[in-house]
């Protein structure tokens, strides 16, 4: 079974529209791999994906089987449980005006096929991890690593799918086993300084055009935004579109709003060069 998980912390100054005046972006991209195998112990396979992935042995016989499904959907609970009890939401998330905490969510399932009498020998579940930028990427991943091997550690005591459900056969010295693996390289989050000069710049130019503003921040990714924090540089992102069309299949913006953000944009200059 395999869990894919993106995690990457957002970056939202008044990006994504003409309300959004803090930034932060979202941390990385996270697959998560269970495997339940039947015949053989898989190992734990991280990379930047969290993907959990759930082998088990393929066998029309019920009570001697290793069902795939039933561990996953098992390992995934305990696992969300777990994340949620180290991850909870953050004081400062308030602060930025994050919509939701830092998350682990399922998005997608897929076994190799096979007929619907068939109990089958692997399934995948694909996903995606949202932190807000409060919490280190490090700390999540370590942390799926110990879940993963604890749960491994002590199968028996996951919670299984009425009487003949089972993940170890002990006659036969099989286990079932969850492995773990990421994909992409992270993408560092980072949270705009909101006692900034260029923040409060910001912020009037798009009062003073826009007529309104208010802070929010949502879990996204945007590159080199750290990196660029990280140089020295005041960070500060901004939009002025349309946030109902946003990633929507007629994504679209308007020449009026677009026109918007080129006057704010020119009140940020004024007022720098008026601090000089």
């Amino acid at each position: 079974m395999i869990l894919e998980f993106f995690s990457k912390h957002d970056s939202d100054g008044f990006t994504l529209g003409i309300e959004r005046k803090e930034s932060i972006e979202e941390r990385i991209a996270v697959r998560v791999c269970f495997k339940a195998i039947g015949e053989a112990v898989a190992d734990l396979d991280l990379r930047n994906e969290e993907i959990y992935k759930s082998l088990g042995e393929r066998r029309t016989r019920r009570k001697e089987a290793i069902n795939p499904l039933e561990l996953a959907m098992e390992a995934l609970q305990e696992i969300q449980l777990r994340f949620y009890r180290d991850f909870p939401p953050h004081p400062k998330e308030e602060i930025y005006g994050f919509a939701t905490p830092s998350t682990i969510k399922p998005t997608q399932w897929s076994y190799p096929g096979g007929g619907v009498n068939q109990i089958p020998g692997e399934c995948t579940i694909s996903g995606d991890v949202r932190l807000t930028p409060f919490y280190n990427i490090e700390d999540v991943t370590k942390k799926l690593q110990e879940y993963v091997d604890d749960i491994n550690a002590n199968i028996e005591k996951l919670g299984t799918r009425g009487p003949v459900s089972k993940y170890v056969l002990p006659d036969e010295n099989l286990r079932g086993r969850l492995t773990i693996s990421y994909g992409e390289a992270p993408m560092t989050g980072v949270a705009c300084n909101l006692d900034s000069r260029g923040f409060h710049v910001l912020c009037k130019a798009t009062k003073d055009v826009v007529g309104h503003v208010k802070p929010y921040s949502i879990t996204g990714s945007l590159p080199l935004i750290r990196e660029l924090q990280d140089e020295g540089f005041d960070v500060q992102t901004a939009g002025y579109g349309l946030m109902a069309t946003y990633h929507a299949k007629n994504e679209y913006c308007l020449f009026s709003d677009m026109s918007q953000g080129f006057e704010v944009f020119v009140s940020v200059i004024s007022q720098l060069e008026d601090d000089n």
